[in-house]
């Protein structure tokens, strides 16, 4: 059984989603355990899925009982969560419980990404950074 516990499920882009992953075994031991962060592009043209970040155990040791804690910070310039009637961007925690010569335990949750109110010096440092990028892009080339 997997259980994702997300102390909250909305979150702004640019902050960090905390939360843990608990796997109580089933009796067999699995390989690996992996929680990915990530988002999809869901609808009716083209699907796609982003991973932003994730954890693997793989330190089992014969354990019936795993917990697994995560710290994702989720991307300023990443996409906010949206639904519509043409496509949705959706954010999720999923995991994959890798179990050997049987079928994975997968569990997904999913949570909201809400767009930061606006601060003007944080938008003015993103664009010193994007500045210092295209410096070394330029850089590169010559």
């Amino acid at each position: 059984m997997i259980r994702v516990d997300l102390p909250q499920d909305k979150v702004f882009n640019g902050d960090h989603l905390q939360g843990r992953v608990e796997w109580s075994s089933s009796g067999k031991e699995p390989r690996k355990i992996e929680v990915i962060c990530r988002w999809r592009l869901d609808g009716s043209g083209k699907k796609s899925t982003e991973i932003v970040k994730r954890v693997v155990e793989d330190n089992i040791a014969s354990r019936s009982q795993i917990t697994i804690p995560f710290d994702f910070a989720i991307p300023l310039r990443g996409p906010i969560s949206y639904g519509g009637k043409l496509f949705s961007v959706i954010w999720e925690i999923f995991v994959n419980v890798d179990l050997p010569l049987a079928f994975d335990e997968e569990e997904t949750r999913t949570f909201t990404v809400q767009a930061r109110p606006y601060d003007p010096k944080e938008f003015d440092e993103l664009d010193e950074d994007e500045e210092d990028d295209e410096d070394e892009d330029v850089e590169r080339q010559t």
